[in-house]
C-alpha cells in the first residue's frame, strides 16, 4: 500500500524494534562515514526515507534493506534485525 506517493509499502511502524533497527542502521551509515544525504543518493532514495528508517517510523521493503545493507557493507539480517537475534 502506498501513502501519498511514498515508497513505503507498509503504513508508520512505532514499536520497539522498528527504533532499534533504525538506531542500528544510524550507527552503520556513520561507521560508513556517510551523512543522510549521501546514502540515500547511493540507494537512490531521499534523504528524507532514510531519515524515517533511523527514526524507525518507516518499514523498510525488503529489496530497499537488502540494498542499503550492501552499500553499508552490512549483511541485511544482521542490519535489518531479520534474524531473531536483537541488539543488546
Amino acid at each position: 500500500m502506498r501513502f501519498g506517493g511514498c515508497p513505503y509499502r507498509d503504513a508508520t511502524v512505532t514499536d520497539g524494534r522498528a527504533r532499534i533497527r533504525g538506531r542500528r542502521l544510524a550507527q552503520a551509515r556513520q561507521a560508513a562515514g556517510l551523512t543522510q544525504a549521501q546514502l540515500a543518493d547511493l540507494a537512490s532514495v531521499t534523504y528524507q526515507e532514510i531519515s524515517h528508517d533511523e527514526a524507525g517510523r518507516r518499514q523498510r521493503p525488503i529489496d530497499r534493506a537488502i540494498q542499503i545493507a550492501e552499500i553499508l557493507g552490512w549483511d541485511v539480517q544482521e542490519l535489518w534485525g531479520i534474524s531473531d537475534r536483537e541488539e543488546k
